[in-house]
């Protein structure tokens, strides 16, 4: 429910607003540490800066701290930077490291790769596991480099490196052959299995999807060869060892299976207790899960919004893209408690309940909203890159940018959400960001129409009738438009009505057909006055037995939901676009 259209906007001062506000800065100093384990690191010095970084850190989530947060990332980069023009192993590794996951920015990508063949060559472990892995996935045509990589692999696994181990496992399980290494299943499974044997968790949950899935060998047309034959109790009980050993994506995996009683009986009640063991750990999907059973009532558990949007700030606290899109979502529209809910449902849709501060849990704002919708669109979460584009499209927050928006949803609409590919349609219908292009704007709009969207599938049967971007076709406009009314959409079944009436082009003229898509345009429009007009229109035009004829057409059509509107969902989706205004813009 958006709060904004039940007239309350003022902001609350509750304590889940203010975790919003610091959320921003909380995840700066979780990605400044993200990727280093500090029991793998030995210089005395990078060990005690990350350590001392790390506590201000949970200091600071924990609402207890006294430090800034940014200025202590700020002295602890330097810091490290210092140690690494030295020529300190760690350092140099932890500069290359968060060089590659975008902590530091304005390295080139030879710096970085200087940055971690220093590290791997003065003996950082971690430095050669992840360099080999970079040289074999960046340049997988340099032999040179794929046969150097599998080398820094292989030098960081007989050092006890688990992640080298991991990754030596997968290479040796496909092979590869520009480094001369032979694929061979039972060597990967060895290696597999020795990660288990040493608590390695995420070795074991490896295993358990390989004896769950099987292996298979396909060439070209050839009926696929079973190379390694499913085991799925096999797989299942080394799910629950993985859990056992703490990995949390297993932890994941086999409370989702509880609760959907998938391949082992159901029980919410242990799925609960895994989840929450997880999340202790600090396991972001953990805490979307949570996030999504207190906010649909899952497994058993009282719907709590309240809850659920706690778990869902502590998820987008672990930079999980998909929570930070919910939390753009809440900040977008306004979240209300359930007591509030409740006050909404008590007075029917006709009615606007009156709503206190208490009722709303978040109100709307539309800087918080495009705060969230950017990291989730920096962890590629394509629904908020549009989102964000929309922002740029309508000026909302940000200065308009035309330019911007376009690129935006076009990277969205590439990544196949259809919203974005309607858009990007009318970009290019209407010239916006881009020169006008309405072949291109057909295109977009085909796209859409196909991924189920009843509106692109509207304005793609008006550009086939009117042969606009595409060959002309009304039979073709017809299947469109039928399809959009099935779907529930008026405007469709307004445009089946005129179609029908005038014929042509392979459809016979049918003042029935008119009349019952008419009648339908005018029940799912509550009366439309221009619908009504139309359907008038045609009544005036048809004798008795024509009106009877039609009146028999739309009973079929209503009993075999041809047509019918689709219902109303309980919960308006979060669709920004016209994001609330008003706000001091920002660059």
């Amino acid at each position: 429910m958006s709060v904004s259209r039940l007239g309350v906007s003022k902001t609350t001062s509750s304590d889940y607003h203010m975790l919003l506000i610091a959320l921003k800065l909380q995840l700066a100093a979780l990605a400044t540490v993200a990727g280093i384990n500090t029991e793998e690191i030995t210089s005395p010095e990078v060990k005690s800066t990350l350590t001392k970084l790390e506590a201000i850190q949970k200091d600071s989530a924990g609402g207890q701290g006294k430090t800034d947060i940014n200025q202590a990332s700020t002295e602890a980069i330097k810091a490290i930077a210092a140690l690494s023009d030295k020529g300190d192993k760690d350092a140099l590794y932890a500069m290359a490291l968060w060089s590659r996951i975008g902590i530091l920015s304005g390295a080139t990508s030879q710096q970085l790769l200087d940055w971690y063949t220093k590290a791997a060559d003065a003996g950082q472990v971690t430095a050669k596991a992840e360099l080999g892995s970079l040289y074999i996935s960046n340049f997988p045509q340099d032999v040179d480099k794929v046969t150097k990589g599998v080398k820094y692999i292989q030098e960081a696994e007989a050092a006890g490196n688990k992640g080298a181990r991991r990754a030596l496992a997968q290479l040796t399980l496909v092979g590869v052959p520009a480094a001369k290494l032979d694929r061979n299943i039972q060597t990967a499974l060895s290696l597999y299995e020795k990660g288990r044997a040493d608590g390695d968790g995420e070795s074991t949950f490896s295993l358990s999807q390989i004896y769950t899935l099987g292996i298979q060998e396909k060439n070209g047309d050839e009926a696929p060869k079973p190379l390694l034959p499913k085991e799925e109790a096999k797989g299942l009980a080394l799910l629950e060892e993985s859990v056992k050993q703490g990995f949390p994506p297993a932890m994941s995996q086999l409370a989702e299976r509880l609760l959907t009683g998938e391949g082992v009986k159901a029980d919410p009640a242990r799925a609960l207790k895994i989840l929450n063991d997880a999340s202790a750990k600090g396991s972001a999907p953990a805490e979307r899960q949570l996030a999504m059973i207190y906010e649909q009532g899952l497994g058993g558990e009282t719907k709590d919004i309240k809850k659920a949007a706690e778990h869902y700030a502590a998820a987008a606290r672990g930079n999980d893209g998909v929570a930070q899109l919910w939390l753009g979502n809440a900040a977008q529209n306004g979240v209300l408690t359930d007591a509030g809910a409740a006050k909404v449902k008590d007075a029917g849709a006709d009615k606007k309940p009156e709503l206190k501060n208490e009722d709303v849990l978040i109100a709307p704002n539309p800087a918080t909203a495009l705060n969230f919708y950017r990291l989730a669109a920096q962890n590629n979460v394509p629904q908020a890159i549009y989102y964000v584009g929309l922002f740029y499209e309508n000026g909302a927050v940000v200065d308009k940018d035309p330019i911007k928006a376009f690129s935006l949803v076009q990277r969205a609409a590439q990544a196949s959400i259809p919203v974005a590919q309607y858009k990007l349609g009318t970009y290019y219908q209407n010239g916006v960001g881009v020169a006008q292009d309405v072949v291109a704007a057909a295109g977009w709009y085909q796209r859409a129409a196909e991924s189920g969207l009843p509106q692109a599938k509207l304005v793609y049967g008006a550009m086939l009738e009117g042969g606009v971007g595409v060959p002309r076709s009304l039979l073709a406009a017809q299947a469109q438009y039928q399809e959009a009314a099935k779907l529930g959409l008026p405007q469709a079944m307004v445009s089946l009505a005129s179609l029908s009436f005038r014929g042509g082009d392979g459809i016979k003229s049918s003042k029935e057909n008119a009349w019952a898509y008419a009648t339908l345009a005018v029940e799912a429009t509550k009366s439309d006055p221009k619908a009504v007009e139309f359907l008038k229109e045609i009544e005036g035009k048809m004798n008795d037995k024509e009106k009877s004829d039609a009146k028999n057409i739309l009973a079929t059509i209503k009993a075999g939901n041809a047509a019918a509107p689709a219902p109303a969902p309980t919960t308006p989706a979060a669709t920004p676009d016209k994001p609330a205004t008003g706000t001091k813009k920002k660059k």
